[in-house]
């Protein structure tokens, strides 16, 4: 995470550049970025934070997110300023200002906000960081309606979450990756007594693991009769159709193949 305001601005000012925003817009931003360069100074701060630019939006707008009857001026200084977080987080502006806040609750709250911050100063792509927030919500969520800290998860309730949260195979395999992650973190990190990472269920999912679809013989005739081979055109499409029947070559294959690989003489490619 990059906690050097000046280098934090200069950086969403090129990446503003970059991506062509209106000059009166990136102007109004850069205003909003030199205000809050200001109050870090005046406050205190010594380094750029999320915790800086919270309790700057509950000061100078009183919301965190989107809310209905914002000025014009609020809404920019909020998007100003979760721009910078955004930014500084993943190197990525946020798509939209959110208009709900998604806040952790009850005994485990610190501990799986913790880890999102810990992920964060990462660098993960917003995606991923989505993806994972997403997962501490519903964990969050899970935990509170059971009445179980995160640090106490044993392998019956981590079997019942992950079937109860998640209904499809690449759902849970996903869940059970973030899972065992966390798992691992908060033991490292003293948060909890034992290492509950390796009572997470391994599976034998892989993404697109299917077995491949095949044509007859039949199908293949068929497909290599379509072509019209009494025009140039058709010549070529018949000839790159057999190519991927009878040779079993990739269109990448295909398309790179020059006249200079052909060996005439012998007819060997």
């Amino acid at each position: 995470m990059i906690e050097d305001i000046k280098v934090l601005i200069e950086r969403c000012s090129e990446e503003l550049s970059e991506r062509e925003y209106g000059f009166k817009y990136s102007r109004q931003l850069a205003s909003e970025w030199s205000r809050f360069e200001q109050w870090l100074a005046e406050s205190g701060f010594a380094t750029f934070c999320e915790d800086a630019c919270l309790s700057y939006l509950d000061r100078s707008v009183g919301s965190r997110v989107l809310r209905r009857g914002m000025t014009e001026g609020e809404r920019l200084r909020l998007r100003a300023v979760r721009m910078l977080l955004s930014y500084a987080e993943s190197g990525e502006f946020e798509f939209r200002t959110p208009s709900v806040e998604h806040a952790m609750r009850g005994e485990s709250a610190p501990a799986l906000e913790a880890y999102a911050g810990h992920e964060r100063a990462r660098g993960l792509s917003r995606k991923t960081m989505e993806n994972k927030e997403r997962f501490l919500r519903r964990l969050n969520e899970w935990l509170e309606l059971r009445g179980v800290p995160v640090a106490g998860l044993g392998a019956d309730e981590i079997e019942e979450f992950l079937a109860g949260a998640f209904p499809t195979e690449a759902a849970r395999h996903n869940a059970a990756q973030h899972l065992r992650h966390l798992l691992a973190w908060l033991y490292d990190e003293g948060l909890a007594d034992r290492d509950a990472s390796a009572l997470v269920p391994r599976d034998a999912y892989r993404r697109g693991s299917r077995l491949p679809a095949t044509y007859t013989t039949e199908e293949v005739a068929r497909v290599l009769a379509s072509a019209d081979r009494s025009s140039a055109t058709g010549r070529r499409d018949y000839v790159v159709l057999l190519l991927a029947a009878e040779y079993g070559m990739r269109s990448s294959d295909i398309v790179s193949l020059r006249l200079s690989d052909i060996d005439c003489r012998t007819a060997n490619c």
